[in-house]
């Protein structure tokens, strides 16, 4: 009789329960052999050996749970869990050799791309096996070789981008390669990696006194694409001082932030920044204008609108009065040249009329 996978779990749950580890373990032999290519019951394995305290056989069993992970990646949590208690509890000599396990697995294709990822990134350049990507991991922990990074990023696959920013997270210097981390803020945003570009934002927040306006506007922009601001406001003060000391590219980001909480007092106090900074900018006018359409303030909309007519009537005349300069200056350039053309020829002539003078006098010398 074939149980399910539940009724064997629940079985083996009861016999460990009523601490009859060997039969539990027995049990789970059974139902991997049912169940061979599911996870599940090579972690309950790995589980029951590691409460034995027979970690050889219980890295075994997690080995093989990993091995398994490709279509249900969710579960490598549990996997980090165990790898952890037991680099914690298990003789230096058994993890050192479950790592090389683990490397070896990953080199025969034995564990699918995306786990190898998850790997790297739980865990660190001690999963990695691509010399490329570790010499470019260790170079950039300097700015010095940012060229070097940019011309490896510009070929390097998402998960290799990937790996070199969970390599800056994990670092804790900060002070030593700044300019190569904001680029690779920027190389995660243009990829859609937010989460990452987000917590590499996060790192460099926390060593700065006060957080680079840059940063802020990112963090605020990739908050918006995702329509969630919970990393941004854990990160940031977002209040009435926020909105005074920023520019207008902050101020933007703010109106989406404090539309989506429904904060209309601060909105509004936004919109009313903005308006000084559309003064004597058109495309910064344009914008607010849609924003005033956006949230039905037509009258301010109206005002705005007969404001950018002037200042397109005013870059109109500008525009005029250089042309005029500049013909006039083409005209003068023009008239000089010629001058310039008729003082040659009169000095030509001149020359020839000087030679001729010349030749005659040379020609009475010889006649006599």
């Amino acid at each position: 009789m074939v149980f399910s996978s539940k009724q064997c779990f629940n079985e083996i749950s009861k016999l460990r329960f009523d601490g009859n580890l060997s039969a539990a373990i027995e049990r789970c032999y059974d139902a991997i052999s049912v169940y061979s290519e599911d996870n599940f019951f090579y972690k309950v394995l790995g589980d029951l050996y590691f409460q034995e305290k027979n970690y050889t056989a219980a890295s075994q069993a997690y080995l093989e749970h990993l091995k398994r992970l490709s279509k249900k990646p969710e579960h490598f949590k549990a996997f980090a869990r165990f790898y952890k208690q037991f680099n914690s509890e298990a003789a230096e000599n058994l993890c050192v050799q479950f790592h090389e396990q683990i490397i070896k697995a990953v080199k025969n294709k034995e564990i699918s791309p995306n786990i190898h990822q998850r790997l790297v990134e739980t865990f660190g350049d001690m999963f990695v096996i691509d010399d490329d990507l570790k010499t470019i991991l260790r170079k950039s922990e300097s700015d010095h070789n940012l060229d070097e990074i940019k011309r490896f990023i510009q070929s390097a696959s998402t998960n290799d981008v990937r790996s070199i920013i969970f390599h800056q997270i994990r670092k804790e210097s900060y002070y030593a390669n700044t300019k190569t981390k904001e680029y690779l803020i920027t190389v995660a945003e243009k990829k859609a990696l937010y989460l990452e570009a987000q917590q590499l934002v996060g790192k460099i927040i926390a060593n700065q006194a006060s957080p680079n306006p840059t940063l802020i506007r990112t963090l605020l922009r990739m908050s918006r694409k995702q329509q969630n601001y919970h990393f941004a406001e854990q990160l940031l003060v977002i209040d009435e001082a926020l909105i005074e000391k920023s520019d207008f590219n902050i101020q933007y980001e703010l109106v989406y932030y404090f539309d989506s909480a429904g904060n209309s007092e601060l909105l509004d106090k936004t919109l009313k920044k903005m308006r000084t900074s559309a003064e004597r900018s058109i495309p910064i006018a344009r914008t607010l204008y849609n924003f005033y359409l956006t949230f039905d303030r037509f009258e301010d909309a109206q005002a705005l609108s007969e404001h950018i007519q002037s200042l397109l009537d005013r870059k109109r005349t500008e525009e005029k009065k250089h042309q005029r300069q500049d013909r006039s200056e083409e005209q003068l350039e023009s008239e000089q040249i010629v001058w310039q053309r008729v003082k040659d020829l009169v000095s030509e002539q001149e020359h020839n009329r000087q030679m001729l003078a010349l030749r005659d006098l040379l020609k009475g010398f010889s006649t006599n």
